[in-house]
């Protein structure tokens, strides 16, 4: 579970990142900034694609919730200790 939640938290962060580079390039290069504009969607349907992949419970399998879900250490569902 611990590898899960580093590549979302990785996924999320690198979207932001890729939003803030686009923003900050937006005037000086229309290219570059779509680049970066691109990159973000990968990252946020990446990330979505990923979560509703990976992110169920190992114990009863269900969907763990994303609103402060990677911070849960019981399966809101079961009730069993998330690894």
């Amino acid at each position: 579970m611990n590898k899960i939640r580093f590549i979302r938290i990785a996924l999320i962060s690198a979207g932001f990142f890729a939003a803030i580079l686009a923003i900050l390039f937006a005037r000086s290069n229309s290219m570059l900034s779509a680049a970066f504009v691109i990159i973000t969607a990968v990252m946020l349907i990446g990330h979505t694609v990923y979560t509703i992949i990976f992110w169920h419970c190992p114990h009863c399998g269900k969907l763990l919730p994303t609103k402060n879900g990677m911070w849960n250490k019981h399966c809101p569902h079961c009730g069993k200790e998330l690894d």
